[in-house]
């Protein structure tokens, strides 16, 4: 029986699920794994251990929490954790603190509004939004001084217009404070959860007005409209032939001097609720005088759209100079934005239009997506275009002509595909959006394709459904090194997605953490100069207790030379010392009552036990120690079942022998291969090494002969780490034997 030759030339396929083992007439077979547990598969085709985890400091009261990124720059840049009323805050892989102690800002959010929270920033400002509570921003002064407060939101937005002429509101004074509004009709219009919204009041009959005209003798305290504005004159006289167009302060028209009274709509914020039919409010907009005093009124009013009655934007995003946000509980298909750089520090500019009703290219826009369903929306993105994704499709906001920018008069909503979102934060890669489809279990990709002239939305894991099983909980995306799409599912597992689509990359692999019961609460990525850093918190029992712990990868492990071993993190929870030669350490108390694993000086040492103090000692005296949790029986790489053939076609289902197998690694110290069950050591070491230290890392091939009786219908190869150290599998071939029978 000739012997044939299989092998893998890289691992960029990642973890397949079992229901596709027998598809090798897939072209990706050859790429793919059975399993990739804590080996990431990179871009260029080797697999290589995923760095361990930095400790840094425990949750608040050891409390659930989320992590929420604050992006300055790609040199400043903050991690903040919100629990529980409040938000803590990390920058450099260590804990910010303000006079001896961690520094905390408080905020409404309570644990179980955690979930639902959202974020967007804009420099040195990050706009939360939610549900259930009033928009607020968060500032930064510096490391020390931050702030958050409720956004201040003028102009609107507001609901559709009243169209019950019968239903009128008037106002007890122009402008002021504590003014009434006063309901005329037989209908309740106001309720408590009011206080704090919007109202706009129109006035639409201007037939009984003077209006301005040229040459026309007007008296002393006359008032007139010009293009729906109102203005007076205190000295009167005949009229020049400027017509006044102004909206502040007075001017002339050649000859009489015009103030400007108020446009034709006026805007007040409820302060206090009375009874449905009336309210007290501060005027934000001097309201038009048709519409002010007993028996005057109007029917064209609106009342805001955000308020504790008709719910607040559950999510938003800048894009093209505005603040978009979308949904609230009384109209979920629906998105407002800003006027073209109407947001900053002080106030948020929702001008639906001018004073006079003139809708302007730069005024706020208002779209209600228009489906067969009431599909509430999930989440906005700046891309090119506008995505809205929602619980039915996912829609593009564009443009009715190509080029231009998006304004009140040219927006139009097209749905694009029809996938539907679940809540979960997408992340937008480049001109891709990422997101979690409604059922939970499946990641979509919503892109432009060139071949169908149009927006496509495949299932990114149709190859791996089996890892995301759970369904997803939370999604981060790191750029550097890797390009990994980095999830956390129901179940509290660490999942990662290496793509690059431009080099059909498209990998899954599990990343379970050291430690027991363990569960990955929140991901959540900043960048740093050299590489992204992916910041968890982590639930794990220690000593017999449930810990929580906001925890760091660390940096890729990329020696300068094959004796640069010393700064290898592959331990989780781990943490460092340095200084001069000992046996004994203190600071360990987050791993207290655990065995851990000892990378000293480059070298592997016998695990320790962490005393209750925090204290432990290693067998022998080291300068550069790093300690955590071993995560190593965790990791392996299994190959999908080798499919060689052999002179007569397929071998699926016939006897195949293995004989001997070589293997490329990349700086590795110390691994096993083999097959499940059966492993061996992989030897590195030369004679010519110096004993009592570690050998330097082994980059090259290495051949090796098979396992004793590796003989199978399905080969599997398997590759483990050991321990703390540094390994990477960049290829593999395997001499085998088939019999065609």
């Amino acid at each position: 029986m000739p012997r044939i030759q299989s092998q893998q030339y890289t691992f960029s396929g990642g973890e397949w699920s079992p229901e596709m083992l027998g598809r090798s007439d897939v072209a990706q077979y050859s790429t793919a794994c059975r399993l990739v547990s804590n080996f990431i598969p990179s871009v260029q085709g080797p697999a290589t251990r995923r760095p361990g985890t930095i400790f840094l400091a425990e949750t608040k009261g050891n409390a659930e929490a989320v992590l929420v990124p604050f992006i300055f720059s790609t040199t400043q840049a903050y991690m903040l954790e919100f629990g529980d009323s409040h938000f803590r805050v990390f920058r450099d892989r260590g804990q910010v603190v303000g006079g001896g102690n961690p520094l905390e800002i408080a905020t409404p959010y309570g644990a179980a509004d955690l979930d639902e929270l959202y974020w967007t920033q804009s420099a040195d400002i990050l706009y939360l939004l939610h549900p259930g509570y009033r928009p607020r921003k968060v500032k930064r002064t510096s490391d020390t001084d931050w702030t958050i407060e409720e956004l201040v939101f003028e102009g609107g937005p507001f609901l559709p217009e009243n169209d019950n002429e019968n239903l009128k509101i008037e106002a007890s004074a122009a402008e002021g404070q504590d003014i009434t509004l006063t309901v005329i009709g037989d209908t309740d219009v106001f309720t408590a959860e009011n206080v704090g919204g919007l109202f706009k009041l129109r006035a639409t009959d201007l037939s009984g007005i003077a209006a301005w005209n040229n040459g026309r003798a007007y008296g002393a305290n006359a008032r007139v409209v010009n293009e729906s504005l109102f203005y007076t004159t205190a000295a009167g006289g005949t009229a020049g032939n400027k017509a006044p167009i102004h909206e502040e302060g007075a001017r002339s028209d050649g000859a009489v001097d015009w103030t400007f009274e108020s446009g034709i709509f006026g805007i007040v914020r409820i302060t206090e609720f009375t009874s449905g039919k009336s309210v007290k409010a501060d005027v934000l907009e001097r309201i038009p005088f048709p519409i002010v005093g007993a028996d005057n009124g109007t029917a064209q009013w609106s009342e805001g759209a955000w308020s504790d009655r008709r719910g607040w934007p559950a999510v938003g995003v800048f894009h093209e100079e505005r603040l978009w946000t979308g949904r609230t509980t009384h109209e979920p298909q629906t998105v407002w934005s800003t006027v073209v750089g109407g947001f900053g520090p002080d106030k948020e500019l929702f001008d639906g239009s001018e004073k006079n009703g003139d809708i302007l290219a730069d005024n706020a826009i208002t779209r209600t997506l228009a489906d067969d369903q009431v599909n509430a929306i999930r989440a906005i993105l700046s891309a090119d275009p506008l995505r809205v994704l929602t619980e039915g499709g996912e829609w593009i906001l564009q443009a009715s002509s190509l080029g231009e920018a998006l304004t009140p008069e040219n927006v139009t909503a097209v749905k694009a595909t029809s996938a539907g979102a679940a809540q979960v934060r997408p992340v937008k890669i480049d001109q891709a959006v990422y997101f979690v489809q409604r059922a939970g279990r499946k990641l979509h990709e919503m892109a432009f394709s060139i071949q169908a002239d149009g927006f496509k939305s495949p299932d990114m894991n149709a190859l791996a459904s089996h890892m995301t099983e759970a369904g997803f909980r939370r999604l981060a995306y790191q750029r550097q090194p890797w390009s990994i799409l980095w999830a956390v599912d129901s179940n509290g597992s660490l999942l990662g997605f290496t793509l690059l689509r431009e080099q059909e990359v498209t990998a899954w692999h599990r990343h379970p953490l050291g430690g027991s019961e363990v569960k990955v609460l929140s991901v959540a990525v900043t960048p740093e100069p050299d590489q992204d850093d992916v910041w968890l918190i982590v639930e794990r029992r220690v000593n017999g207790l449930i810990k929580r712990y906001v925890e760091v990868l660390s940096s890729e492990y990329r020696p300068a030379s094959p004796d640069d071993k010393v700064d290898a993190v592959f331990l989780d929870s781990a943490i460092k010392y340095e200084g001069g030669l000992k046996t004994n350490f203190v600071g360990a108390g987050h791993l207290a009552g655990e065995a851990v694993g000892v990378w000293a000086d480059g070298a592997l040492q016998p695990d320790v036990t962490v005393a209750n103090d925090g204290s432990l000692t290693i067998d022998r005296a080291a300068s550069k120690v790093i300690v955590g949790l071993d995560y190593a029986p965790l990791s392996a790489i299994e190959t999908l079942p080798l499919e060689p053939g052999n002179q007569s076609g397929p071998s699926m289902g016939l006897p195949k022998a293995g004989h001997r197998i070589g293997i490329r690694f990349v700086d590795t110290l110390l691994a096993r291969y083999g097959r499940p069950g059966e492993m061996l050591e992989a030897q590195f070491r030369k004679t010519s090494d110096p004993l009592g230290s570690s050998a330097p890392l082994f980059t090259g091939l290495k051949s090796y002969g098979a396992p004793q009786g590796f003989t199978d219908e399905d080969l599997i190869v398997r590759f483990e780490p050991v321990g703390a150290a540094p390994m990477t599998v960049a290829s593999y071939a395997m001499q085998i034997t088939s019999n065609a029978g």
